[in-house]
């Protein structure tokens, strides 16, 4: 059996169903496409609520509001780095976005990940770039379900 990669908490006020492996096999989908041959790090992924959020948000960034994800890297080589999701905005977006909040999730976790693999979306170039690599590796989920 191949070590978890990742470690997942939630709030325990937070109610929210996933399968941990499914996000354990698309971040190695992730790591491995970008990074071939490579040891994977660690990565620690934290869901938590809007306020939880905001006062990360205000601290990390100057921003007094909600953000839905936050990526804080890490400079040891054995862990990628730490995300931070907020559930709550998630679930608003996945409803602008007429999709489920685990997808809307899903689709947090492939962006914050990238983002602690310096990619980003400052200029049009670089987001042009990162959002293909979020369009392939979100199509991925798919293939990540039970088999």
């Amino acid at each position: 059996m191949i070590a978890r990669r990742i470690s997942i908490s939630m709030d325990s006020r937070i109610r929210f169903k996933f399968r941990s492996q499914d996000f354990e096999n698309i971040y190695r989908k992730i790591y491995w496409a970008l990074h071939p041959k490579e040891e994977i790090p660690e990565l620690e992924l934290r869901i938590v609520g809007s306020t939880e959020m905001q006062r990360a948000n205000k601290s990390f960034r100057g921003k007094n509001r909600p953000t839905d994800v936050l990526s804080f890297h890490s400079q040891r080589e054995d862990f990628l780095g730490s995300l931070m999701i907020d559930i709550q905005t998630a679930r608003r977006q996945a409803k602008e976005f007429k999709h489920s909040p685990l997808c809307e999730i899903q689709e947090l976790f492939v962006h914050g990940v990238l983002h602690l693999l310096n990619y980003d979306h400052e200029r049009p170039q670089e987001a042009a770039a990162m959002a293909k690599l979020e369009n392939h590796f979100n199509r991925l989920w798919k293939t990540t379900k039970r088999k």
